[in-house]
């Protein structure tokens, strides 16, 4: 059984082009809310792609593929797995910077 965390909540729609409005308080959203990456909504988890993605205000917008209809206040969710490959990704980051900033050592 796969387990899921909470990303966001789909506050509303935005335009005429399917733009969803979503208050995310989520610490990995940047690497989250990409082009391609899949995420899940409602309670029976439908996983849906990500189209597009920008922030408006405090909100970050999404669209998604394959998605025409759909209601406010609904969670979107990732599996709790993928929460541990964006948090391993931010750690490598991290990790590299200060290697490149050392002097060598020297003799």
């Amino acid at each position: 059984m796969n387990e899921y965390i909470c990303i966001g909540r789909i506050t509303n729609t935005h335009g005429i082009k399917g733009e969803l409005r979503i208050k995310s308080d989520f610490e990995l959203k940047n690497q989250v809310f990409k082009i391609n990456n899949e995420i899940f909504i409602g309670k029976e988890y439908e996983p849906h792609v990500i189209a597009s993605y920008r922030i408006h205000k405090d909100y970050d917008m999404i669209t998604l593929k394959n998605l025409n209809n759909i209601l406010q206040d609904i969670y979107l969710e990732i599996l709790k797995q993928d929460k541990i490959n964006y948090m391993f990704r931010s750690l490598n980051i991290i990790a590299v910077v200060p290697l490149v900033c050392i002097k060598p050592l020297q003799a």
